[in-house]
C-alpha cells in the first residue's frame, strides 16, 4: 500500500466537480450544492485519471473547518485511501492557521464513526434530528431511517497555557489517572506519599498546560532547563499532547534535561525519540526511595554520524555526482521506495543519481525529524520538486554509515508500520 499512496495527487478544483464521488457521501445534488460551492474542493487521482476520490472542506469560523464530504471512488475503496485523505485534510488546515477538523455522520453509520474515531477524531456533540429537518423526504441508509447526526471533532493544533495557582488541584486530578496508568510499579503507600507532596513542587516551576474547554488535559512543570514533570490525564493519551508541550519546551524554553523512572519504559523511549540520550542513572529517587532514576539530557549538536548524512543528502540538493561518489563505500547499495535495489558505487553514480538528476534538476529532501540508532540515521520528512508525482512526497530516509562513508541510502514510504518499525 505505501508506495501506491505516493502515487496519490491531491489538487484543488473549482469546477468539474465529480459528483459520482460527492453522491456517494451525500443523497442529492441539492443537497452538495448547499456548501460545494462556499468549500474548498479537493480531488485524490492517480496520474492523470479521472478522480478516485474527493473531500470537501467548509470554513466554519476562524479555528473550525469542516469536512462536508470525504468520498473514494468504490473499486478504490478500503485500501486505505479514505485515511490518507483525512491526514491530508489535517495538514492542509494546519497550514492554513485552523485549530479543529468537525465532521459530522449519521449515528447509526457505525462503520463511518469508527473510520472517523480511527483516525484520531473524538465524538463531541449530537444533532437531534438533523436529517429529518434538512431533508424533505426520509433518508434510510442500510434499512434504517437516518434522524440524528453525531459531530466529531480532531484537534490538530493544541494550545498551550500558562498554569494558575488556580489549576493545583486539576493537576493533580491529572498526575493520579497519569501516574496509575504508567507507574505501574509505583507501591500504593509511595503513591500516595507523592500525591502529599507534589503540590509543593508546583510554585517552584513553570507551568504549562493544555485544556479542552475547562478541562486540564496535560501539563508541564519547568526549572531552568530541566523538564521536571510532564504527565497526561489518562483518558487523553495517544492525541499528541505530551509531544505538543515537549516540543514547546524544545522550542520556546531551552529545555535540554529531564528525568525518567527506569521502570517507565514508555516515558523513556518517548523522550528518546525526540533527541534525549541516558547520561546517568541513580539507584533511588529523590526522595530516597528505591526506583532506579535515569537521567537524559539532550545530545549537544548534532553527532559525527548524523553530519554526514546530511552532507551526503546536501550533494543530492546540489546535484553533485563527485560528491557523492566521494561519500560512498565501494559497495554502496541504493534501495528506492518500491525497492528497486542497486549495488556498488559506480552504478549508483550511472544508473541511480545521473539519470535522476536529468529528469529533476531541482529536486531536494526537507528533514522533520532526524533519529541517529547505533550506525544508522533515520530521515523523516517530505520531497520538493517542479514535478508533481515526487512533489510534497513523504518518506523515511535510512543512511548507514560505515567507517565515515554511506554504505546504504534507502527509501521507504512514510506509513504507519514504518514508522512503528523505526520507532518514529
Amino acid at each position: 500500500g505505501g508506495t501506491f499512496m505516493n502515487e496519490i495527487n491531491i489538487r484543488k478544483i473549482n469546477d468539474n466537480y465529480p459528483y459520482d464521488l460527492l453522491l456517494l457521501a451525500d443523497e442529492t445534488k441539492e443537497g452538495i450544492h448547499k456548501y460545494l460551492f462556499e468549500s474548498e474542493v479537493y480531488t485524490a487521482r492517480l496520474s492523470d485519471s479521472a478522480p478516485i476520490g474527493v473531500f470537501c472542506l467548509y470554513p466554519v469560523n476562524v479555528d473550525t473547518i469542516e469536512i462536508m464530504n470525504i468520498a473514494v471512488s468504490e473499486q478504490y475503496q478500503n485500501m486505505g485511501i479514505g485515511s490518507h485523505l483525512l491526514a491530508e485534510s489535517f495538514n492542509i488546515a494546519k497550514d492554513q492557521g485552523y485549530k479543529e477538523v468537525i465532521v459530522g455522520t449519521a449515528d447509526c453509520g457505525i462503520k463511518q464513526i469508527r473510520f472517523y474515531e480511527r483516525n484520531g477524531f473524538i465524538k463531541y456533540d449530537i444533532r437531534k434530528n438533523y436529517f429529518t429537518d434538512i431533508y424533505d423526504i426520509p433518508i434510510y441508509e442500510n434499512g434504517i431511517q437516518l434522524r440524528d447526526m453525531v459531530m466529531l471533532r480532531k484537534t490538530i493544533i493544541h494550545e498551550i497555557q500558562k498554569g494558575e495557582k488556580a489549576d493545583y488541584s486539576q493537576l493533580m486530578t491529572v498526575w493520579e489517572s497519569s501516574v496509575k496508568e504508567t507507574h505501574h510499579f509505583l507501591r500504593t503507600e509511595d503513591f500516595e506519599y507523592y500525591k502529599k507532596i507534589i503540590p509543593n513542587y508546583f510554585p517552584n516551576v513553570n507551568l504549562y498546560v493544555i485544556r479542552s474547554g475547562k478541562i486540564i488535559n496535560a501539563f508541564m512543570g519547568i526549572s531552568g532547563d530541566n523538564l521536571e514533570m510532564l504527565f497526561v490525564s489518562a483518558n487523553s493519551r495517544g492525541k499528541g499532547y505530551g509531544k505538543s508541550l515537549l516540543l514547546y519546551a524544545l522550542d520556546n524554553l531551552n529545555v535540554k534535561k529531564v528525568d525518567v523512572n527506569e521502570q517507565n519504559f514508555q516515558a523513556v523511549g518517548f523522550y528518546e525519540r525526540f533527541g534525549f540520550k541516558v547520561i546517568s542513572r541513580s539507584e533511588k529517587d529523590s526522595m530516597g526511595k528505591d526506583y532506579p532514576i535515569l537521567h537524559l539530557s539532550l545530545r549537544e549538536g548534532k553527532t559525527a554520524i548524523e553530519m554526514i548524512a546530511l552532507k551526503f543528502n546536501e550533494c543530492i540538493t546540489n546535484r553533485d555526482i563527485g560528491g557523492l561518489s566521494n561519500m560512498m563505500t565501494e559497495n554502496h547499495v541504493f534501495i528506492d521506495m518500491v525497492n528497486n535495489r542497486i549495488g556498488g558505487k559506480m552504478n549508483c553514480i550511472v544508473h541511480a543519481w545521473k539519470p535522476f538528476f536529468a529528469l529533476y534538476p531541482n529536486y531536494q529532501n526537507i528533514f522533520e525529524n532526524i533519529v541517529v540508532r547505533d550506525t544508522a540515521v533515520i530521515m523523516q520528512g517530505y520531497s520538493v520538486c517542479s514535478e508533481e508525482t515526487l512533489n510534497n512526497c513523504h518518506a523515511i530516509w535510512v543512511a548507514e554509515i560505515v567507517n565515515n562513508k554511506v554504505a546504504l541510502w534507502q527509501i521507504y514510504s512514510d506509513t504507519k508500520e514504518n514508522r512503528e518499525m523505526f520507532k518514529l
